[in-house]
């Protein structure tokens, strides 16, 4: 049985330029992953039955054990994709690839916590969308999974999530933002709590966890997401942006430029 995560080589994210601090944070992880790891292997195979059936109250304790193991790899995974990007030794390689498949990939990836939240997801391609674009597709994964995991978990229940991708065009007005070149716009709609007016400016630094009119914890985040989204963009020469009115719902859009990624190299890819 594979535990869903694989070891890499401590050594990936280490460079010589004097982030000590990041470098560390990054060895840490990689240690921490591997336990991590072990749990979670362990957890899924008394799950599954591998040691013989379990009783009601076991199986009870052993989902809370893999839901507790399953946020601290999540936390994990963001502080070392911060670390990668933060040293520089991410690579980028771009493929042509169709958006929509991403974001199919991506919505097969959330089904699970969509349906425990009864919330809805639609969307909505226009026909010059769907054409192929020079994209990393495992950054696209990282970015989409993102935003629409906080769309949905943001959402009140039984809402709806709409997400839409567009071709837009330089200079064109999208919300509150103008596109610096011709795009592939993902748009994604919450119908949630949104954000209030004074959470705005920082709600794409690091360890903003939630907006403060964020009452339900299990929404409540490690405060990396965002900040690792616009990080990623910023450094691939995409743009994000969103618009929201508090206990009406938000709208992110991502911009992938038309002309692509750029070919980075690297010791080891975003997660």
């Amino acid at each position: 049985m594979s535990s869903g995560l694989t070891s890499q080589h401590q050594g990936d994210d280490v460079n010589t330029n004097g982030q000590s601090s990041d470098v560390l944070l990054s060895l840490s992880a990689h240690e921490l992953r591997t336990s991590l790891s072990v749990v979670k292997w362990y957890t899924e195979m008394l799950l599954d039955g591998d040691c013989g059936t379990l009783q009601d109250d076991q199986v009870k304790y052993l989902k809370t054990i893999q839901s507790s193991n399953q946020k601290a790899i999540n936390l994990i995974r963001s502080t070392l994709n911060v670390s990668r990007l933060n040293l520089g030794t991410f690579s980028v390689l771009p493929e042509e690839i169709e958006l929509p498949s991403v974001l199919k990939q991506v919505l097969t990836d959330v089904k699970d916590i969509a349906e425990k939240k009864g919330v809805t997801v639609k969307e909505s391609y226009e026909n010059n969308a769907s054409g192929k674009i020079s994209l990393d597709r495992q950054i696209c994964l990282v970015i989409l999974r993102n935003l629409i995991s906080n769309a949905i978990l943001f959402s009140k229940e039984k809402g709806t999530v709409r997400i839409s991708v567009k071709e837009g065009k330089q200079g064109q007005e999208l919300g509150t933002h103008t596109l610096r070149e011709d795009s592939l716009v993902v748009e994604i709609a919450d119908q949630g709590i949104g954000i209030p007016e004074k959470d705005k400016k920082d709600i794409f630094t690091k360890l903003f966890c939630r907006g403060s009119n964020v009452i339900d914890e299990s929404s409540k985040g490690v405060g990396l997401g965002l900040y690792i989204t616009k990080l990623i963009l910023d450094k691939t020469q995409g743009e994000i942006w969103f618009t929201s009115t508090q206990d009406l719902g938000s709208t992110f859009y991502v911009a992938f430029p038309i002309s692509g990624m750029q070919k980075k190299d690297g010791r080891t890819r975003l997660d």
